[in-house]
């Protein structure tokens, strides 16, 4: 647990010495970092901010990264609106075309 804490302190840190025109490359993996560690001290509601930000920086979310997390944060802190805003939206289309595509499953006898 002090561990994590001076993690998250030192994260912190790298964050707010970043230049201003530091790349989204620089700035999302430290933003990851943060909101795995505040998820894994049950603040889910700063986890979601970190998740959110990094989401800003690259939209696309080709790694899966932050939006399967920031759902289930969503979720956990009883924000379905966003969370329904989130599956709809364009991170997760592809995964519902497929969804809509698949052959409905028979009923167990």
């Amino acid at each position: 647990e002090q561990r994590q804490r001076m993690r998250t302190k030192v994260l912190q840190r790298q964050l707010a010495r970043l230049d201003p025109a530091a790349t989204a490359a620089e700035r999302r993996p430290i933003l990851l970092e943060l909101g795995r560690l505040a998820t894994d001290d049950s603040r889910s509601k700063l986890a979601a901010e970190h998740y959110a930000a990094a989401l800003e920086l690259d939209r696309k979310d080709s790694d899966f990264a932050v939006r399967v997390p920031l759902v289930c944060l969503h979720m956990e802190l009883a924000q379905p609106e966003q969370a329904v805003e989130l599956i709809t939206g364009p991170l997760f289309a592809p995964l519902l075309v497929r969804a809509q595509k698949a052959p409905a499953a028979e009923p167990l006898a």
